[in-house]
């Protein structure tokens, strides 16, 4: 219903599909719209596809993306910042790709699980610890962090901090994507990243013989056939079973999960250092095992999401308006 005589003043209100009022001594008409635009189009499913994957992943690594951002202190803001990088890393990738259709790895809007994508993990300024994995190995690669290292000698503690522009009490967090490496991905848990698990270890690199007592950084990183030699009480080192050196490659072999192979899909490493109240991270990304098959693909998350809908996977339809990118 509407306010005021035309005929002496201005109107408020409205009438059907008309709505009035005024604006200093303006009298301003607007028609009302009547119908949303399309909830589907390409944009919004865009949009859905990547909050998907990125919130799968969030929810699978959150315990160690929750604190590893440097200059963000709570749970919260490590959280937003985790979401952000990742999305922009993603749609950069998708940007820049001739093909982003056939872009993998994506989660479809509705599934659980961790789809392998070199996620951003960490940010900061602590020197950055290179990561690869043994592809040399086929899909039984371990995990390596490449290092100076030449001695006939296990590498000491010393040994590990100097190859890797650290110092004592430093923390190493190494991260694991660890599953079955399958050459079937048509298989639906192994599609969506079902057979999957997100898995870490926190090496303090302060040895410490007992909780009252400081080893000397002489201390063996690890000792004889591999065996952990990580005495520290807040060390975290579960994962691994393992750890060799070879041609100057340290090399972590890890411990099976349940039915889980031993076999590792994505690794990295993540540097720590605490000065005063705040702690300092490096900069770390989910290295991905090269041979492995991203799936799904985003044309596949879209398809498995809205299976009703036709032509969002056309590219002709769909990312030139989603990322204003030509496909095709």
């Amino acid at each position: 219903m509407s306010k005021g005589n035309p005929f002496l003043g201005k109107v408020s209100g409205s009438v059907g599909d008309i709505t009035l009022y005024s604006r200093a001594s303006e009298q301003i008409t607007r028609r009302r719209a009547r119908t949303v635009k399309n909830p589907r189009t390409a944009a919004q499913t865009l949009n859905r596809v990547i909050a998907s994957t990125i919130g799968q992943a969030y929810s699978h690594m959150n315990d160690i993306v929750d604190h590893s951002f440097q200059g963000y202190s709570t749970k919260a803001e490590n959280m937003q910042r985790f979401l952000k990088v990742n999305q922009q890393a993603i749609r950069k990738m998708l940007a820049n790709s001739s093909d982003p259709l056939n872009q993998g790895s994506f989660q479809a809007v509705g599934q659980k699980g961790l789809v392998r994508f070199p996620f951003v993990l960490s940010e900061g300024s602590m020197p950055v610890i290179p990561v690869v994995l043994d592809s040399t190995a086929g899909a039984n690669q371990d995990p390596i962090i490449p290092i100076n290292f030449t001695g006939e000698q296990a590498p000491t503690y010393q040994d590990i901090c100097d190859a890797l522009r650290l110092k004592r009490g430093d923390q190493l967090t190494l991260c694991f994507v660890q599953g079955y490496a399958s050459s079937t991905p048509e298989d639906p848990d192994e599609f969506w990243g079902k057979t999957v698990a997100f898995r870490y270890a926190r090496i303090i690199l302060d040895p410490v013989d007992d909780p009252s007592e400081v080893a000397p950084m002489t201390t063996p990183f690890f000792g004889v056939n591999g065996k952990v030699n990580f005495p520290n009480p807040r060390n975290v080192t579960d994962a691994i079973s393992a750890i060799s050196i070879d041609e100057g490659r340290l090399a972590f072999a890890l411990t099976n999960v349940g039915l889980l192979s031993h076999k590792c899909l994505a690794f990295a490493a993540i540097a720590s250092r605490k000065e005063g109240s705040t702690w300092l991270r490096s900069n770390s990304v989910l290295e991905v095992f090269a041979d492995f098959k991203r799936t799904p693909t985003l044309a596949q998350a879209i398809n498995a999401s809205y299976p009703d809908t036709t032509g969002l996977t056309d590219p002709t339809k769909f990312l030139n308006a989603a990322l204003g990118i030509k496909v095709g």
